[in-house]
């Protein structure tokens, strides 16, 4: 033997050596490999729980399949040559669910080592698939050429079954069945006539079709599982930060809504020094202006903490049962003056509608929209009320101002958005008020909506619940009617 021969052998040898170990060992290399240790143990677990399942599917065909090919092999091979394998297999199926319960049981308790249980699977696998060809030998030396297809038949259902259920793992889809199908092709070769020649090699060319198949469906499986792990980790990754985010958000609230007391002390004192000023300076203008400022600037931290408050989960609605009217009242006698000044008319429609919520709070809500309202009607006026809604009330504000887009309805319950104060007029309000509303309205449980078009009137509406049963409080003077009657006085 030649040098150049003897390098060319070992050269094929370590070439076919690479292969045999790429398709039948280490066919996982073929695959989008996860290099984080965490993800390729995350990973492999997935694969081990998928094996595992295959496993529990092939015990049915394990309990049917023996007693099946014992029934068709015993009148030509004998009781003896057909009844070993058949026993082995029944005895291995056995083991299978002791392993089974004992790698359930190892999963319980927390073990991470999901490969020792795949090279597991693997020579099970394989050891089944060799007791399999073992029923090979008789029935080729019988001479029953039908018996010999029929056989090969069943093999190859069962390698093809095998495919589906192990291709997740390529070690344990190959043991599955080349033993099987390579062992009865090399015996119906080997031992058989030449007219069985095309059986043996279509038999081999089955082996080496279904493990392609099966390696091509694995790699799809694996790029699926693998995209998978990534986007869960890119899902986790986002829940953190988004959880970061609301930390420092809540941690945020929590400063203003514990400092607030802190952060007004110097507004107040400038306030004092500014009374001071006002009764000896000459410059009244100048003075008159930074009143209006320090005004501005005492309304916009009152309504920035008051979202803190919100924000921060430091306000617990107390709701209640109330009656409406005197609620209308209340805000019709706080903005009756700011409306004369503009020349609107501001109305209330008597009601005897009786509420449930925390009146407080709702006011307060109630309190943003109405000065809101008043703020940007120039002519006209402004209406208070209540409709029936189902089981609840709807209490109106009504407004015959500029109005509101159909698509800027929910971008004016954002912070700090005003639609028409491009020069950031501080008398047209902080655009905080309706974002107020919208934080109160959700801690209330109400919902609040708007019917409103661009240059057309504004109709905004809370809805709230009302009372199961009235207060036994009430006056028996105008008594309220029953909660959920519509047509209570004053409903429009």
């Amino acid at each position: 033997m030649t040098p150049d021969t003897s390098v060319a052998d070992a050269t094929a040898n370590a070439a076919g050596w690479s292969l045999a170990r790429a398709m039948m060992l280490e066919a996982e290399r073929l695959f989008p490999k996860v290099h984080d240790p965490a993800q390729r143990l995350l990973f492999e677990q997935r694969v081990l729980d998928l094996v595992m399942a295959g496993l529990r599917t092939t015990l049915i065909t394990a309990a049917v399949g023996p007693a099946l090919v014992v029934w068709l092999i015993m009148p030509s091979v004998g009781p003896m040559a057909a009844m070993v394998p058949a026993l082995l297999l029944y005895a291995l199926t056995v083991e299978r669910l002791f392993f089974i319960r004992r790698a359930a049981r190892a999963q319980a308790d927390g073990d991470s080592r999901p490969r020792p249980w795949l090279h597991a699977v693997t020579w099970r696998t394989g050891l089944s698939s060799a007791i399999v060809a073992g029923w090979g030998y008789p029935v080729v030396i019988s001479g029953n050429a039908s018996l010999v297809f029929v056989i090969l038949a069943l093999a190859t259902i069962v390698a093809a079954s095998s495919v589906t259920q192990f291709c997740c793992w390529p070690p344990a889809m190959w043991a599955s069945f080349t033993p099987m199908l390579l062992g009865l092709s090399a015996q119906v070769l080997l031992l058989g006539g030449d007219e069985r020649l095309f059986a043996a090699l279509f038999t081999a060319l089955l082996w080496f079709t279904l493990g392609m198949a099966g390696l091509r469906f694995a790699r799809t499986l694996h790029n699926d599982m693998s995209t998978r792990l990534l986007n869960e980790q890119l899902m986790r990754e986002l829940d953190e930060r988004r959880a970061q985010a609301e930390a420092a958000n809540a941690a945020k609230s929590r400063f203003f809504a514990a400092a607030s007391h802190d952060l007004r002390q110097p507004l107040q004192a400038m306030s004092l020094y500014h009374g001071v000023l006002e009764g000896s300076a000459r410059d009244a203008p100048t003075l008159a202006r930074m009143g209006e400022c320090m005004a501005s600037l005492d309304r916009l931290l009152e309504v920035v903490m008051d979202l803190s408050r919100l924000d921060a989960g430091q306000i617990t609605p107390a709701p209640s049962a109330f009656a409406v009217q005197p609620l209308l009242e209340r805000l019709a006698g706080m903005y009756e003056g700011m409306a004369r000044q503009k020349g609107l008319r501001l109305r209330i429609h008597p009601t005897t509608a009786w509420a449930r919520s925390d009146v407080a709070l709702l006011e307060r809500a109630l309190s943003n929209l109405l000065a809101n309202a008043i703020r940007y009607t120039a002519r006209g006026g402004v209406v208070l009320g209540v409709r029936p809604r189902g089981n609840a009330w709807r209490l109106c504000i009504v407004d015959t101002g500029i109005g509101i887009a159909p698509e800027a309805h929910d971008a004016v319950f954002e912070e700090f958005v005003q639609l028409d104060n491009a020069a950031r007029d501080p008398t047209q309000g902080t655009g905080l008020g309706l974002a107020t509303v919208r934080r109160v309205a959700d801690l209330l449980g109400h919902r609040i909506t708007l019917n409103s078009g661009s240059g057309a009137a504004a109709c905004l509406h809370s809805t709230c619940r009302a009372p199961t049963r009235r207060p036994t409080a009430c006056p028996t003077r105008n008594r309220p009617p029953h909660p959920l009657d519509h047509s209570a006085a004053g409903c429009w």
